[in-house]
C-alpha cells in the first residue's frame, strides 16, 4: 500500500490523460522502495500494464510540462514523427519496454528504439502552433487546451474498494491502510 495508495491519490486529483505517464514513473520509483523479492512481483505487472508508457502519451505529456526545453524537444520529436508519417493505416498499439531505472518520465523508453508516431491529440496542431506552444514562459499559459480524458476509470475505483474490503476481512490493522472512502455511486 506503500505504493498504491499514494499513486492513487495523485491519479485522483490530477486525472487528466496528459498525467498518465508522469503517474506511471511515480509507481516505477515508489515501487524501488519494496524489496527484491517484492519487485519481482509487482515489476511485470506494471511493465504489462504500461499503456501510458507509449511514446505518443510521453509527448503529450511533455508538452504539458512546466520545464520549457521539455516541451521543445516534444514538440521536435512530435515534427519529426510527422516527417515519417507516410500511412494512414491505423498502427498496432504496442506497450513499450519500460525503463524502470528512469529518473524522469521522459526516459520511461528508449527513444532511439521507438516508432515514430505523432500523438492523435496533437494531430490538429500546425506546425507554428506546435512551436509556440513550446516556446511558451509556463506550460500554464498553453494556447491549447488538450482534452480532459481520464487516465483511470470507474473500475478502477471499484477494483480499489474490492482490495480494500479484502484487507479489512482480513482484519489488517486501519493503520497499515490508509484509503479514503469510495462513493461510486452504485
Amino acid at each position: 500500500m506503500k505504493v498504491y495508495a499514494p499513486v492513487w491519490f495523485h491519479v485522483k486529483t490530477a486525472s487528466s490523460c496528459t498525467e498518465g505517464p508522469r503517474h506511471l514513473h511515480r509507481m516505477i520509483v515508489f515501487s524501488r522502495y519494496l524489496s527484491k523479492d517484492m519487485r519481482a512481483i509487482v515489476d511485470p505487472v506494471i511493465q504489462r500494464n504500461a499503456f501510458f508508457g507509449h511514446s505518443e502519451n510521453i509527448l503529450v505529456a511533455m508538452l504539458t510540462n512546466e520545464r520549457r526545453h521539455i516541451r521543445e524537444l516534444a514538440s521536435r520529436r512530435i515534427m519529426v514523427a510527422r516527417q515519417y508519417a507516410t500511412s494512414s493505416k491505423v498502427r498496432q498499439f504496442r506497450v513499450p519496454v519500460l525503463n524502470f531505472a528512469a529518473t524522469d518520465y521522459t526516459e520511461l523508453i528508449s527513444w532511439q528504439d521507438t516508432v515514430r508516431a505523432e500523438p492523435p491529440l496533437t494531430k490538429f496542431l500546425t506546425d507554428e502552433k506546435l512551436q509556440e506552444l513550446a516556446k511558451n514562459k509556463t506550460a500554464t499559459e498553453n494556447i491549447v487546451e488538450f482534452p480532459k480524458f481520464p487516465c483511470h476509470t470507474q473500475a478502477t475505483d471499484r477494483d480499489l474498494l474490492l482490495k480494500r474490503q479484502h484487507l479489512c476481512s482480513l482484519k489488517i490493522s486501519a493503520t497499515a491502510l490508509y484509503v479514503p472512502e469510495l462513493n461510486l455511486g452504485t
